[in-house]
């Protein structure tokens, strides 16, 4: 679980801190948390930090999966001008997803996207929890938005130690992980390789790199079982952002897309227990449908399926496949495995958790969500209906001051609350912040003034 993010010149925020701990030092990461703020304060760049996150741990390993598919093209004869390269084909090649092996790039492009317009150089920092043990890691870039600093420290034997840094000394990475690598024969090809593609890469990129090239057992026998740990956790939390979800597969099921796609013949049993998951959870949301099912059909050696709702319409019963179905509905679906991650004991962010889905629907969900939680969920969110249900510690506003720079604030933080208080009054009154500044808008000024250019331009 996540306990604290510290973001400096990231995206909009000059520094932010979001804490995540439960009360006060040595407390534990809470198991939820709620961010409101008005349009354009950050609430989706806040996210952006956890994307940014996953995005660093593959550099390495996605132009190595780019590398693949470039070979597997090749001796399809594929040049790129004929033909259609079947992406399903490939992605068994690689646990990387097709976003993942598409996005491959190094550190500086990578991070430029991130970086705040005329800002410093930019750090960002991670505080979590693994395995009831907390731990850090951070990451600090140059002017040209490569890694200068990259630091793991965890706590271990009731300590905090340095699992290992790197930085840059003289033009050159300098590596310190005694802890990180146990064996002595293999940290000479890890310095080798952090030579060569450090700064462009992290570290962790470089050891996740490793793992694809090798057997996880391999890996534990030539590093520290806790650095393993903690990349498994950096590995299983997911993030739904703008229509993507990533690392969010519910390992029972071990499908990544559920509209539709293609699978093996041995996956098909997970298919079919996806099946009866989905349709359970969307009777149960929606009044009109009243089974969720697949058509699968055999191709080769593979099995195409595609997902359909049998819906009730004017009397009758009929089926509507789900790439046909509203914006809400495919939210669902898009968040339907992050969410049932999270009941498994997985860290899961989604933004905008309630576009396009009715506030009473969100509200139940999320509530009978936190319920089932075994892991941690954060959410950002307009639905000020959950204000009236969930704790006031785990509320967050983003807040703007006069000058745009912002912050985050439990509203417990921010004013007193108590059990007999609406919060969502209260926040839409304007006490905590985060509301939208209301004025006129004069459409019909605005439409005068374009009808006036026109006529000046004729």
């Amino acid at each position: 679980m996540f306990k604290k993010i510290t973001l400096d010149n990231f995206m909009s925020f000059d520094h932010l801190e979001f804490d995540l701990s439960d009360g006060g030092k040595g407390s534990a990461a809470m198991p939820y948390a709620v961010i409101y703020g008005e349009n354009g304060s950050g609430k989706s760049n806040l996210v952006s930090s956890f994307m940014f996150l996953k995005d660093t741990l593959y550099t390495l390993s996605a132009q190595s999966g780019m590398d693949r598919l470039k070979t597997f093209a090749e001796e399809l004869n594929l040049d790129g001008s004929e033909g259609v390269l079947d992406l399903s084909r490939i992605e068994p090649m690689t646990r990387l997803s097709m976003r993942e092996i598409i996005k491959g790039r190094e550190m500086g492009s990578g991070t430029r996207s991130y970086r705040m317009m005329g800002g410093g150089p930019m750090r960002v920092s991670y505080d979590f929890t693994v395995d009831g043990r907390d731990g850090s890691y951070t990451l600090s870039f140059g002017e040209d938005d490569r890694v200068v600093r990259e630091e793991m420290t965890y706590r271990v034997n009731a300590r905090t130690v340095t699992l290992f840094s790197v930085r840059i000394d003289g033009g050159e990475p300098v590596f310190n992980g005694p802890i990180a690598i146990t064996d002595r024969g293999y940290l000479k090809e890890i310095l080798e390789r952090i030579d060569r593609y450090w700064g462009r890469n992290t570290f962790l990129s470089v050891l996740i790199d490793e793992m694809d090239r090798n057997n996880r057992e391999f890996m534990l026998k030539k590093t520290c079982p806790a650095l393993m740990k903690i990349i498994d956790f950096f590995n299983a939390f997911a993030v739904s952002f703008r229509g993507e979800t990533e690392d969010a597969r519910y390992q029972p099921f071990k499908i990544r897309n559920l509209s539709k796609g293609l699978i093996r013949m041995s996956d098909k049993e997970h298919l079919l227990k996806l099946e009866r998951a989905l349709s359970s959870f969307f009777r149960r949301t929606y009044s009109d449908i009243e089974m969720v099912r697949y058509h699968i059909e055999t191709r080769g050696s593979k099995l195409s399926y595609r997902l359909f709702f049998s819906k009730v319409i004017c009397g009758e019963v009929r089926e509507i496949e789900a790439i046909c179905e509203s914006s809400g509905t495919l939210k669902l679906l898009d968040n339907f495995q992050a969410l049932l991650s999270c009941c498994h004991g997985n860290t899961v962010i989604i933004d905008e958790l309630d576009s396009g889905i009715h506030d009473l629907m969100v509200d139940n969900m999320f509530m009978e969500l936190i319920d089932a939680n075994k892991g941690q969920i954060i959410i950002t969110t307009h639905n000020t209906v959950l204000l009236e249900h969930i704790s006031p510690r785990r509320a967050f506003v983003i807040q703007v001051d006069s000058e745009r720079s912002k912050s985050i604030a439990r509203i417990s933080d921010i004013a007193r609350t108590q059990k007999n208080h609406n919060n969502r009054d209260r926040y839409m009154c304007g006490l905590f912040g985060g509301i939208p500044t209301l004025t006129g808008i004069y459409f019909e000024e605005i439409c005068e003034s374009l009808a006036e250019e026109g006529r000046s331009s004729a």
